[in-house]
């Protein structure tokens, strides 16, 4: 769409769309980029550098419903002079009256509700458990020696890599999880160091996809992690039928009596 502007020269607005990939935003010099809903990260910086040759703006307009993604990362902690932002809450939609706010908040899952009406990313990269980080959290509790340590992990690249750490409880049978790792983009030798660092001696549970062999080195994941001191346990996690269902574990999980003393990432 072209539109004569006021300054007598003419102006150009394309629309694209996020499926469409990143591929077709290559090529176009402009002044301004606005993303309606958060784009994929490649996406995203795909816009940016459209703008750098005339030192062009990007606009980010939405809720931040997929947690905290690489795109939110980015603006509240990878701080710069470049980079602004803005949180609108449902405070300040002022054409709302009190009454009407109430109804809205309480319309929303309680899972949802800070990022639908305070802009609060979700936690997690996508959220799967529809639980309220309020009632989790426990701050500076001691574990007594007895309880059982695990850690469990998830191999990644492009998406991170990432590992928790927990003790369980056998008298009330509860699971707490006290710390957490995340990084992408590294080698199994970084990760393991991380890990190692928090309690080499620490079970670590893995997914079947550790039995891949590595391209480069050819020997199976789990294995070089085994070699860089990290305590993997001999199988990959399953339950006790050998069966990795993905719904399966979620359902299970949900159903734990588990909670969250603190994070550290």
């Amino acid at each position: 769409m072209r539109v004569r502007h006021i300054s007598g020269g003419v102006s150009a607005l394309a629309i694209k769309t996020y499926d469409q990939g990143r591929e077709s935003w290559q090529g176009e010099t402009l002044d301004l980029v606005a993303f309606d809903e958060e784009p994929p990260e490649d996406i995203y910086m795909e816009g940016l550098t459209r703008t750098n040759a005339t030192g062009g703006r990007v606009w980010l307009t939405f809720t931040p419903l997929l947690g905290m993604s690489e795109v939110v990362r980015r603006f509240l902690f990878d701080r710069s002079p470049d980079r602004i932002d803005i949180n609108m809450t449902i405070k300040d939609a002022l054409h709302y009256s009190p009454e009407e706010r109430a109804r809205i908040i309480a319309s929303y899952p309680a899972h949802e509700r800070d990022a639908r009406t305070r802009g609060v990313p979700i936690l997690g990269s996508g959220r799967i458990f529809p639980v309220v980080e309020e009632t989790l959290a426990y701050e500076g509790m001691a574990f007594p020696p007895h309880w059982l340590s695990i850690a469990a992990m998830d191999f990644g690249w492009d998406h991170p890599t990432a590992a928790v750490w927990g003790r369980w409880d056998r008298d009330s049978d509860t699971v707490y999880l006290y710390d957490a790792y995340r990084v992408k983009e590294a080698t199994p030798v970084i990760h393991a160091a991380a890990i190692r660092a928090r309690g080499a001696w620490i079970p670590m549970a893995w997914p079947a996809d550790g039995l891949q062999h590595s391209k480069d080195s050819g020997e199976q994941l789990a294995e070089q992690y085994r070699q860089q001191g990290v305590n993997m346990l001999p199988d990959h996690a399953q339950f006790s039928d050998g069966s990795v269902g993905v719904e399966a574990g979620l359902m299970e999980t949900r159903s734990l009596k588990m909670t969250l003393p603190f994070a550290r990432v």
